[in-house]
């Protein structure tokens, strides 16, 4: 299994754009704090850009999560996430263009909603990323629900009509809500 080596310049953002470096590599990660079942982790190394040119400059990137499109050596992206021990956690990838290459799974709020685009999704989303992501306690809850929530998702999705409540009674006004305090209304 291939281990990023160490990152060649400490990120002071949580946002790079680079090449990226080397093939990534889905590898197994053993069961978190609970043991459990393994999963799966996309590792990958990006060149870091200055002006469109490369730095000679390198950061590790892990992503747990679903990879929705091609993620190849020689690409140019645009990871966003946290820095931990000089890894760049990665919640989001994106092409040039700002289509979506990877992000991490909303499972619950998706399958409450009904479409990974709905407005609900996009703010849980913002503040897993803006929040959670920030705070060890935070990314403690982010993994657990990673754990739990496909298997809760699919208990939700054969229940149409449980999710329709929820929805109206909790996850709407909460997104709402935390929009709000987010900064985003």
């Amino acid at each position: 299994m291939w281990m990023p080596e160490a990152s060649t310049q400490p990120v002071a953002s949580d946002e790079v754009v680079g090449i990226v470096a080397r093939q990534p590599q889905r590898v197994s990660q053993p069961g978190g704090i609970f043991g459990g079942r393994s999963q799966e982790i996309v590792l990958f190394r990006l060149e870091m850009l200055d002006n469109g040119k490369p730095t000679g400059q390198f950061v590790n990137c892990r992503f747990e999560g679903i990879l929705s499109g091609m993620l190849d050596q020689g690409d140019t992206v645009r990871a966003s996430g946290t820095m931990k021990g000089g890894v760049l956690q990665v919640t989001r990838v994106t092409d040039p263009s700002g289509a979506v290459l990877a992000q991490a799974a909303c499972f619950v709020v998706t399958a409450v909603c009904g479409d990974p685009l709905a407005f609900e999704v996009q703010v849980m989303r913002q503040f897993r990323d803006r929040v959670l992501m920030r705070s060890r306690l935070g990314r403690m809850a982010v993994v657990i629900y990673w754990r739990v929530g496909p298997i809760l998702a699919g208990w939700l999705g054969s229940r149409p009509h449980l999710c329709r409540y929820i929805r109206w009674l909790a996850l709407s006004p909460l997104s709402r809500w935390l929009s709000r305090i987010m900064g985003d209304s």
